[in-house]
């Protein structure tokens, strides 16, 4: 068994698969911004490019760090919070329940898989039809509460656990790219059932004060971080490289700790970020601390997680950080000159440089 890679290695491997994705999402952005009528989030990212690009060279990092926070608290309230007044998130979620879940189960049970899921989903449409029927005609109103209960939790919790359950033992059991790969697919069952919990739990989330209100946030941002936590878990040994990575995530209980402190360390610099509001050096520090915090648990506390070079990845929500401080100087840099004409390229050019530069740093440091 080959000891896992020293830090430095991590570091290279992660500047350059990060540094890949930077530079493609630059590509698309400038490819993006040939549209003769721009989308909505470009139009966006125009007017952030040009107050950025106005503001003054002391305060970008700040004004990006602020950017930075706002958008994951966008997402956050778009995919959860504000989720069943969402069209596109029901669309989503009705999609993957009743299309995509459906269809698996099917193909499963032609090609020789358990029947049990089958006939799960057979007493999900049987109780719909039968609620329907009750709806409908008044009798055995008394049943309708505990029936729409045992679908919502069969339908959109059971059944989609079981499946990621399933697929999950499958991954840990795999080589380490099937499994990242695999990751980014399974993700979307995360997503769902942590949709459905929070739902489920948001009536009863302390909503008054400000601790309420910070317990609250810190719930929905934590479900915002899991499907992200669980790719990330699944990608660290894939990062960490060579013959060493399956022995870093091989059973449940790594994964579980891992794709936990991840979503806790994500979510809890989120909120931290939120709370801090114009202090640039004290919410990096913040950050910061909350990284290293739960790296220290990770290697003293929980030996299943600790003791490799991939905890380092505890630290990705400051490296988001960091590189989003670096890119609003380029921002600041490629806009400051016509910014009318360049405003749609600015941050799209800005991204393929940090892009290209994390690239070749990773190689130079490989």
């Amino acid at each position: 068994m080959m000891l896992p890679p020293g830090p430095e290695d991590v570091l290279s491997a992660f500047l350059i698969v990060a540094g890949v994705a930077v530079l493609l999402a630059g590509g698309g952005l400038v490819w993006i911004g040939r549209w003769e009528v721009p989308p909505r989030f470009e139009v966006g990212l125009e007017r952030l490019a040009a107050e950025i690009a106005a503001t003054h060279w002391f305060r970008v990092p700040a004004k990006s760090l602020k950017a930075l926070e706002m958008g994951i608290s966008r997402y956050v309230d778009f995919w959860y919070t504000q989720s069943d007044k969402n069209v596109v998130v029901g669309s989503a979620v009705m999609i993957i329940t009743f299309a995509a879940i459906p269809i698996a189960v099917v193909l499963n049970v032609l090609r020789g898989g358990n029947l049990f899921l089958l006939w799960v989903l057979i007493g999900i449409i049987a109780a719909m039809a039968l609620l329907a029927v009750v709806s409908e005609t008044g009798r055995a109103r008394a049943l309708g509460p505990l029936m729409s209960v045992g679908i919502y939790v069969a339908g959109f919790i059971l059944l989609p656990g079981y499946i990621f359950v399933s697929l999950t033992d499958r991954m840990l059991n795999s080589p380490a790219l099937e499994a990242a790969l695999g990751s980014l697919v399974v993700a979307t069952l995360v997503y769902l059932i942590a949709q459905a919990v929070l739902a489920a739990s948001s009536p009863y989330l302390p909503g008054g004060g400000h601790l309420g209100k910070a317990i609250a946030r810190q719930f929905h941002f934590f479900a915002g971080a899991s499907p992200l936590a669980y790719i990330l878990a699944f990608n660290a040994p894939l990062i960490s490289g060579g013959e060493g990575a399956p022995y870093l995530i091989g059973d449940w209980q790594t994964l579980l700790i891992w794709g936990g402190l991840l979503a806790i360390t994500g979510s809890l610099s989120q909120q931290w970020l939120a709370t801090v509001r114009h202090a640039l050096i004290l919410g990096l520090m913040g950050v910061f601390a909350v990284n290293a915090a739960i790296q220290f648990l990770a290697l003293t506390w929980l030996p299943a997680a600790g003791g490799t070079a991939v905890s380092w990845l505890l630290y990705y929500p400051f490296g988001v950080c960091v590189i989003v401080c670096f890119l609003g100087y380029l921002v600041r840099l490629t806009g400051r000159k016509s910014l009318r004409e360049k405003a749609r390229h600015s941050t799209g050019i800005s991204f393929a440089i940090l892009g290209a530069v994390m690239i070749v740093g990773g190689a130079i440091s490989w």
